[in-house]
């Protein structure tokens, strides 16, 4: 009996052995394998068989061969790899990526589920291979949906919870066409000049008027109306007779505006003056500086301070309204047409009782100076329409799309998850796993929060498999099965020789 156990001993540790080998070639498979995490095989003893108690009452005992305890994955992160795809990312530390089975493309790799009464089967992988599809959906390469939560456009998520999340789709996003960004209508414009001090005011002469206008000058600012239209508007600036004081004036294009409805919001063309074929002019109101050059007041067109001397005082006046049209004529705002403030500055602003400046600089806008007119930069906060020109992905998984109207939109929050017991989780092929009982639920969150790592773009994770260690291993067990093989056949030799006995 105990020589036929020493050979089932033997048969069980070949067959043990050839199940550790076949661990040692699926890792050495998988060593270009995106994501993949290598594997390792634990033995114990089975069986332990009493056959007698020695003199001293402690028995004896004998093994009858090796068993295959578990076969464990080491979590470790492989190496990041840098790629030339915006899409390629990579988990840099803790979590997965979760993908979601929505049969968008039969056909291509089927993931058997152990749950397959779930219609939307979820998935777990490290693999960040992605692209975009024909429907604008960002999978992996086994048609699965990335998930995410859709933003808002200050960077915050729609619905934060975890029932939340979406499929990420670079085309459609809760029925809205994200791959075209509407435009913005200009609410307020902001303009930055420097005005020659040397400039005279004209009393006198044939034409006064028209030669105080030819003296001043232009600065020309482009902004945006309600259907992302671009119009050219012009802020002219000139002498007046008081000290260090200009007025500006609004200029329009009657191409860019309906002339009839600009005429009830102060816009006509000039009697005494020639401003140019097809303007409109409408008083802006006034500037004053002081000794220094620097803006003092900002006026209305009635000469009343527009200025707010409370904390965060503003320059801005009370908006001009426009009502542009398209370049077929069509009316381009709402029926009360667009209004735009004007800011030019803020205004350094003397408290009468202590004397000591309460306001801004009074240099960070229009300013007065002995030096030739110069028009600094100038910001307005519209924009025109424009088309999804590329992507970028930053650390904590925020997806934002650039767009060709010059605006940067965040779109989506890629959603990480992570588990108590990854180890629980079930290979389920394609590079993804499946949560279990044994794994726990997914604890779902953002990147570079809590343990989870961050996310990085044009990145792909390479396998952790490390082949000098494999090889080692293979030898290892090469060894241990010829040895076991010797068992096999040295037993079966003792077999032979007791049939012999008979003879």
């Amino acid at each position: 009996m105990s020589i036929i156990q020493a050979m089932l001993a033997g048969t069980s540790a070949l067959n043990k052995y050839g199940d550790a080998m076949t661990v040692i070639g699926n890792n050495l498979a998988n060593a270009q394998t995106s994501g993949f995490k290598a594997s390792r095989s634990t033995f114990e003893d089975v069986l332990v068989q009493t056959i007698g108690v020695s003199g001293n009452g402690e028995s004896t005992q004998v093994g009858t061969g090796v068993g295959l305890s578990s076969v464990d994955q080491s979590f470790s992160q492989g190496s990041l790899n840098t790629t030339s795809r915006v899409t390629d990312m990579a988990i840099d530390g803790k979590g997965y990526f979760i993908v979601r089975d929505a049969g968008l493309q039969p056909g291509k790799v089927t993931v058997v589920s152990n749950d397959a009464s779930k219609e939307n089967k979820v998935f777990y992988t490290r693999a960040g291979s992605f692209q975009k599809d024909k429907d604008g959906y960002l999978v992996n390469n086994a048609s699965m949906i990335v998930q995410g939560w859709l933003l808002n456009e200050d960077g915050t998520r729609v619905n934060p919870s975890p029932k939340g999340m979406n499929d990420i789709n670079l085309a459609i996003a809760n029925g809205d066409n994200i791959t075209i960004h509407l435009g913005k209508p200009t609410s307020n414009a902001t303009i930055a000049a420097n005005l020659d001090a040397r400039v005279e005011y004209v009393s006198d002469g044939a034409n006064p008027a028209q030669s105080n206008y030819n003296n001043g000058y232009t600065s020309t600012i482009r902004v945006y109306d309600s259907q992302g239209g671009g119009h050219n508007i012009e802020v002219h600036f000139e002498r007046v007779e008081t000290a260090n004081k200009w007025k500006f004036n609004i200029i329009a294009d009657e191409n860019d505006v309906d002339p009839a409805a600009a005429a009830s919001y102060g816009f006509a063309a000039p009697s005494d003056i020639s401003i140019g074929t097809a303007k409109l002019m409408k008083l802006g109101g006034y500037l004053q500086f002081d000794t220094n050059g620097s803006l003092l007041d900002v006026q209305n067109a009635e000469g009343t301070s527009v200025v707010n001397s409370a904390s965060g005082y503003s320059s801005a006046l009370g908006g001009t309204t426009f009502p542009f049209i398209t370049s077929g004529g069509n009316p381009a705002t709402p029926s009360t047409g667009q209004e735009i403030k004007f800011n030019f500055g803020n205004p350094s602003l003397i408290d009468v009782k202590t004397k000591k400046n309460i306001g801004g600089s009074g240099r960070d806008g229009i300013i007065q100076s002995v030096g030739d007119y110069q028009a600094l930069p100038q910001t307005q906060n519209g924009y025109g329409i424009g088309s999804l020109e590329d992507i970028s992905v930053n650390q904590d998984g925020k997806l934002y799309g650039f767009y060709s109207n010059g605006q940067t939109i965040p779109l989506y929050q890629i959603a990480v998850a992570d588990f108590p017991d990854e180890q629980g989780m079930d290979q389920v092929g394609a590079s993804l796993y499946q949560a279990t009982a044994a794994s726990g639920a997914d604890i779902g969150g953002l990147a570079q929060t809590g343990r989870l790592g961050g996310i990085r773009s044009f990145v792909l994770e390479q396998s952790n498999v490390d082949m000098s260690g494999e090889f080692v291993n293979m030898i290892a067990m090469q060894r241990a099965f010829q040895a076991n093989s010797r068992i096999v056949s040295v037993t079966d030799g003792m077999l032979e020789e007791l049939m012999s006995l008979k003879r």
